[in-house]
């Protein structure tokens, strides 16, 4: 089955419209969810960033969700779908004590990856706060390094009302992979790490959380023996960029793009979805998987083509002999990378068997709403 086919009614939308499949999508979220066997799924809603998907995915089992934003995390939280891991750092003095409230009450949990951080939130802390520590398993964005004596002296800063909860990693890196098995090695050293620092740096009582997550890693299938939580993200929507990496193909993709022909040349094909739309990324932390900006099928095609080039409101592909184009035909966009197209678009429209409707705004959009009514 084609996007064109999959996709149902999608020529009657205008051009630069995001459309998600809900039978996809929904497919995704309970392969997702099975994966997760005993361990805890806390979704990452980077990808989606959709208190509607978000609910999905609850319903589905997911125990929490994972946001890097604060105000993506305050979105989710105030929509009723918490608890929510922050994963990404918070040193705003104004931020954390908007989100403080919340820790209280068990409904959400702060990362950290420094002394400063920790006193960043201890600066204001009056009740109960969970912390995780950012472990670096590769990526070298965030987190300290896999060593046990890092991770004990920092995990002796945490002090009440402050508790070390357990640590949390995340092997973006798996995303530069150049095979199935080299992404599956990659999961296997990241488990292998995160194992062997829970057992030398336990939390006092209970269960040390032991929190991974990565799409690739998860859907190359990684052993989830002995951790106790998952937070993928990109699954739910999935882009060319799963596809590149042999971890998905194309009817797993649940997300598109619509666009109108508006100029053909002998050499060119133009339509008028650009970077504003589908953004310039090549795909996640500089993958080699994807090739141009986007999988073009044109109206009534059998095979893609690739868009070779975009500016900013228009994309350009390269025309074959058995594909002849006319101006207002319309098209489906595959991106590379379906997160920041969610982030662009605001507001999304979903597919599903019956009628279909509108989703949004997105916790971007939520945000800018605040931002402006203040």
């Amino acid at each position: 089955m084609t996007p064109l086919t999959r996709f149902k009614g999608w020529q009657s939308y205008p051009a630069r419209t995001v459309l998600i499949d809900q039978p996809t999508l929904q497919r995704n979220i309970d392969k997702m969810q099975a994966l997760a066997g005993s361990a805890a799924l806390w979704p990452h809603i980077k990808t989606h960033k959709c208190p509607d998907i978000a609910q999905m995915q609850k319903t589905a089992g997911a125990t929490g969700l994972t946001a890097a934003l604060t105000e993506e995390a305050l979105a989710m939280i105030d929509a009723g779908l918490g608890p929510v891991t922050l994963a990404r750092p918070e040193v705003d003095p104004a931020q954390i004590a908007r989100l403080l409230p919340h820790a209280y009450r068990g409904q959400l949990r702060f990362t950290v990856d420094h002394a400063d951080h920790i006193a960043a939130i201890a600066a204001q802390a009056e009740g109960p706060v969970d912390i995780l520590i950012k472990i670096d398993v590769g990526l070298h964005r965030m987190g300290i390094g896999p060593d046990a004596v890092g991770l004990a002296a920092l995990r002796r800063i945490i002090a009440a009302p402050l508790r070390y909860a357990g640590i949390l990693s995340h092997a973006g890196h798996s995303y530069g992979g150049q095979s199935v098995d080299a992404i599956r090695q990659i999961a296997a050293d990241e488990v292998a790490v995160m194992r062997a620092l829970a057992a030398a740096v336990p939390v006092d009582r209970g269960p040390t959380i032991i929190s991974i997550g990565a799409t690739p890693t998860l859907l190359a299938g990684q052993d989830l023996t002995g951790i106790t939580e998952i937070r993928p993200g990109n699954y739910v929507l999935l882009d060319m960029t799963a596809v590149g990496l042999g971890i998905a193909t194309r009817d797993d993709i649940a997300m598109a793009v619509v666009a109108t022909v508006i100029g053909t040349a002998e050499d060119r094909i133009v339509v008028d979805t650009g970077s504003k739309v589908l953004t310039s990324d090549r795909g996640a932390h500089g993958t080699s998987a994807v090739a141009g900006f986007g999988e073009l099928w044109l109206d009534g095609a059998t095979h893609p083509l690739v868009l070779e080039r975009l500016s900013e409101e228009h994309g350009v592909a390269r025309p074959e002999q058995d594909i002849s184009p006319h101006i207002g035909q319309k098209a489906l966009v595959l991106p590379n990378h379906s997160c920041p197209v969610m982030n662009l678009a605001g507001c999304f429209t979903l597919l599903p068997a019956g009628t279909p409707h509108l989703l949004g705004p997105t916790s971007t959009e939520i945000a800018r709403q605040r931002l402006m009514s203040q």
